[in-house]
């Protein structure tokens, strides 16, 4: 990966590969977050915030908040690039705004947006990045990081169990974005087996979803080893569009320690465009659903 950097914007050279592919066939939303996740390190390096500075004081860029957007498709080998800003939000706060595009068309294909707190040795600190002038981000930009309304109990959920990963873990051994992230996909996966949309059932409903945006709340980073519970529901269904909830909470208590709200595309399968959600699909998940 090569980047280049200037004022408070950034650009990250990156290409996705045969191993990031997903059961869909597509490059997986959490490559996306890897590229960013590298570009934000890599500003930190040039202002100063080496690994090793950040390994020796025990810094940590502890993740609070984000919201992901996909735009297109994208397959192994494909030229990218991450091009990043970033703004103070409060003094030991940075909102990460990043646009992963095509290197040759500028094509949009994935926007994220990630606020970070740092951290060391247990307070929250101030960067002190050399050379830049985060400025204030955009009004519509802190928007789209509200958070999640709280399940008003008014529909079942699926729960399914999950363990945080020891070997997730990074060099900092805390956990990247990612490794939560999969517990939202994780969770999804269940909600889907649990009402019994197998292949069997979208191939009869010629109906899939595709995972199109995603509103993040991190409220306690889960410890390693931790079991966890994933609880599932969908919030509503407009038309198009599928929006799914998930909480995570420690596995014998009710604390919400990450929040998830997904947009969802429903798709026709054989025609590969989007369509009305079926009379059948959404009777599979009406148990579920919030608002009728």
């Amino acid at each position: 990966m090569q980047t280049t950097a200037k004022s408070n914007s950034h650009i990250l050279a990156a290409s996705p590969r045969f191993a990031d592919l997903d059961t869909q066939r597509h490059v997986t939303s959490r490559t996306y977050e890897d590229f960013c996740r590298e570009a934000r390190f890599a500003i930190l390096a040039e202002s100063s915030y080496t690994t090793e500075r950040l390994l020796e004081e025990k810094i940590h860029l502890v993740p609070r908040r984000s919201f992901v957007r996909f735009f297109r498709e994208q397959m192994p080998g494909a030229r990218l690039q991450v091009h990043s800003v970033f703004y103070r939000t409060e003094p030991e706060r940075i909102l990460w705004v990043q646009e992963v595009r095509e290197a040759e068309s500028n094509a949009l294909a994935c926007r994220l947006l990630t606020e970070t707190e740092t951290r060391a040795n247990g307070n929250a600190i101030p960067l002190k990045l050399d050379g830049y002038d985060p400025g204030a981000p955009a009004s519509e930009d802190l928007d789209l990081l509200a958070e999640p309304p709280q399940f008003g109990g008014s529909c079942r959920r699926v729960s399914a169990p999950a363990v945080m990963l020891f070997s997730d873990r990074t060099i900092f051994y805390d956990y990247p974005p990612t490794a939560l992230w999969r517990l939202g996909e994780e969770g999804r996966w269940s909600f889907g087996h649990a009402i019994g949309l197998d292949q069997k059932k979208i191939l009869e409903t010629d109906t899939i979803t595709f995972f199109t945006a995603a509103t993040f709340a991190f409220h306690r980073i889960p410890g390693p080893g931790e079991e966890l519970a994933i609880h599932s529901w969908i919030e509503k269904i407009e038309k198009i569009r599928c929006f799914m909830r998930q909480d995570v909470t420690p596995k014998d208590s009710d604390e919400v320690l990450l929040s998830i709200r997904e947009e969802q595309l429903i798709v026709s399968l054989s025609r590969r465009r989007p369509r009305k959600a079926p009379p059948e699909f959404i009777q599979m998940v009406s148990d579920y659903m919030e608002t009728a």
